[in-house]
């Protein structure tokens, strides 16, 4: 039975938990919506408590940027890498962890690269057959974007500590290159209480002026290129952004996060008085409109979000009491979702979502706690259906994908116990050719 449109409400990714991996083992996954608000037949999203929009749209404020400085930084020259994927270690005895990675086309790409000392940023301009980096230390990079051959940034934490089995930082922190990543300087930061270090921070440049970034529990904007960073109010109350799609033109983009008073930043599921929410903007970040919030999302966790035009995009959430993800669809910008499919969202985990046309679209799959592999899937019908593109024997967990034609994109890998690595496709992914960042 064809699905019903969502109505537009006009009132009011990451890991899963092991606990989740061995209720599976035991339970099995079973097919089910998981949704009120998705279920055919029912899909009218009721007025939620947990988010109210302003009655207009206000531009976002606009605070002082902290003072720029200096980053030191270790350029070193590199040399050809091999085609296969040697185990590879930071110098600390631990394995390689590649935390993020960003590519112009299928030649220029960088990776980021946590180390004892801060982070490495690895560059390619030749598809991955030589690498040169560059150190940033004291600043753990979790997110990098890069807008053009010279022009980029990375966000991360700093100021870290180990406590109680886990790491919490101090400060938040943006650095820009303008020299295609051999050297980095301080563009902003601020001073936080207790940030879980592995909460997401990304990085999404529309332009070398304009860029959007994802700091701790908040989001940023820059319309100079970094000399003034500036906090976003999307205007529904308490929000955490968590993925973001934005076009071209430096005018649309849409925001998937939770919103409401009983979000926490450290949880990415939707509990009591927390709702799964789309934004979106037609001003270039100016002003902000809610878009989409279902009344029950209640153990909900975002997955993905991506739109190829100002009309046409999907989105993806995963139900952590059905363990299966769903994808919906707009066709006019986001006033309208339909639910188009259901599919097994748990070992392996659905990590983010990508369409390049109307037709095909991109999920990277992540092994999590295993010991299920990941790998890709593929849609070749809008969203109406996926096919998991897993290869036997290969014990791979897809962490996060660029693609830049149905055929050509990139993966990170995450390798625990041989070290993090990135692969290449130019036949939608039926084959792969590794690449290890090393000089």
């Amino acid at each position: 039975m064809k699905a019903a449109p969502f109505k537009r409400r006009f009132g009011a990714g990451g890991w899963c938990m092991l606990a989740l991996a061995i209720l599976l083992t035991v339970t099995g996954c079973k097919a089910n919506t998981g949704e009120q608000a998705a279920s055919p037949g029912s899909n009218t999203v009721s007025p939620s408590p947990n988010v109210s929009p302003s009655p207009s749209p206000t531009p976002s404020p606009s605070p002082s940027p902290s003072p720029a400085a200096s980053i030191p930084v270790q350029p070193v020259s590199g040399k050809p890498a091999t085609g296969s994927v040697p185990a590879s270690e930071t110098g600390t005895g631990t394995p390689f962890v590649l935390s993020s990675m960003s590519f112009i086309n299928m030649k220029e790409g960088w990776s980021a690269a946590e180390t004892k000392q801060g982070s490495d940023i690895w560059k390619t301009a030749d598809e991955g057959a030589t690498w040169s980096k560059a150190s940033i230390p004291g600043l753990i990079v979790r997110g990098i974007g890069f807008a053009s051959a010279s022009t980029g940034w990375a966000v991360g934490k700093a100021d870290c500590r180990e406590q109680q089995g886990q790491r919490l930082c101090s400060k938040l922190q943006i650095v820009n290159s303008g020299n295609g990543g051999a050297a980095w300087s301080n563009q902003w930061q601020q001073q936080v209480k207790d940030v879980n270090l592995y909460t997401d921070d990304k990085i999404f440049p529309v332009s070398d002026k304009l860029v959007y970034a994802i700091a701790g529990p908040g989001m940023l904007r820059t319309t100079d290129g970094g000399k003034q960073w500036n906090a976003i109010d999307f205007h529904v109350g308490p929000f955490i952004p968590e993925e973001a799609s934005f076009l071209p033109d430096g005018k649309n983009g849409w925001v998937l996060g939770r919103a409401g008073k009983g979000c926490k930043p450290e949880e990415r599921e939707a509990r009591d008085q927390c709702a799964v929410t789309v934004v979106s903007t037609s001003d270039g970040g100016a002003t902000w409109k809610l878009d989409w919030s279902p009344e029950d999302s209640n153990n909900m966790r975002t997955v993905g979000i991506s739109f190829i035009d100002a009309k046409q995009g999907w989105l993806m959430v995963l139900s952590l009491d059905t363990l299966q993800s769903s994808t919906l669809g707009t066709t006019d910008g986001g006033a309208h979702w339909t639910k188009l499919s259901e599919m097994r969202g748990a070992r392996p985990y659905t990590r983010g979502l990508q369409f390049v046309s109307a037709k095909i679209g991109f999920v990277p799959l992540s092994a999590g706690a295993g010991p299920i592999g990941g790998g890709l899937a593929v849609t070749k019908d809008g969203g109406k259906s996926f096919e998991s593109k897993v290869t036997p024997g290969q014990e791979w967990s897809f962490e996060q994908l660029q693609f830049f034609s149905e055929k050509s994109g990139w993966v990170r890998v995450g390798d625990p116990s041989k070290g993090d690595y990135l692969m290449e496709t130019t036949d939608g992914g039926n084959t792969w050719k590794p690449h290890k960042p090393q000089l």
